[in-house]
């Protein structure tokens, strides 16, 4: 990247990966990049309007959407949106709950944004959905998260991971759209944060050096190591 950032919002849209926001050595900035892979060419974008890290950056429809975070003052509940193709950030509807070290993700090709913390520090089990007519509440996790890893797989939507007042978290849940229930799911052998979903194989990420691997059909796991080596 052109910039050296950590704490900023990573995401995939239309073949593009975008880097948003985030930390560096100095302040929290704004600053926005794609890359090209078949270019391999970083790409100054137009920065947002607000400074954040640690928010919720998810794509759909063509858009991106950056959600809440920390401006270095404050807990933000503001949404921003990016249009690739008029280049610009908009506005969206503010959330409900300011929020940050929150995750979101695309459900039902609408974004939601799950967990994270308050102002006073206080692990949230809540989480939020964007539709046409605003920000609607979604029932709560039965583990208040943070920096947890969220991803809608088929009519459910799972949350991996992540850490609370108790710890790091190794357990999984999952809400059932129709029936408006979160349930525990097998948790995974070690503390998780992130996951990526791809080719119904899910990828998460629960330190440095390891992946877990997780076939979602079956919910079984396997390790490999990020040196390429086996586990």
């Amino acid at each position: 990247m052109q910039r050296h950032r950590w704490c900023l919002g990573v995401t995939a849209l239309n073949g593009i990966i975008y880097a948003v926001g985030g930390l560096d050595s100095t302040q929290r900035n704004c600053v926005a990049e794609m890359l090209d892979p078949r270019q391999g060419e970083w790409i100054s974008l137009q920065s947002m309007m607000n400074r954040r890290y640690c928010f919720g950056l998810a794509a759909v429809n063509g858009l991106l959407y950056a959600a809440g975070g920390y401006d270095g003052s404050h807990i933000l509940n503001s949404v921003e949106v990016y249009d690739p193709r008029a280049c610009r950030w908009t506005t969206a509807q503010p959330m409900p709950k300011e929020r940050w070290q929150a995750e979101a993700a695309v459900f039902r090709d609408q974004i939601v944004v799950v967990g994270g913390c308050d102002e006073n520090e206080i692990d949230l089990p809540s989480a939020e959905m964007l539709t046409d007519n605003g920000w609607t509440f979604l029932p709560e996790m039965s583990v208040p998260r943070r920096f947890l890893g969220v991803v809608g797989v088929g009519g459910s939507l799972f949350a991996f991971g992540g850490r609370n007042g108790e710890g790091d978290l190794s357990s999984i849940e999952y809400l059932d759209f129709d029936t408006k229930q979160w349930e525990m799911s097998q948790a995974c052998p070690y503390a998780t944060k992130e996951c990526l979903l791809r080719n119904h194989t899910l990828a998460m990420s629960p330190s440095l050096w390891n992946h877990q691997l997780e076939d979602p059909s079956c919910c079984s796991y396997s390790s490999i190591s990020m040196r390429g080596q086996p586990v």
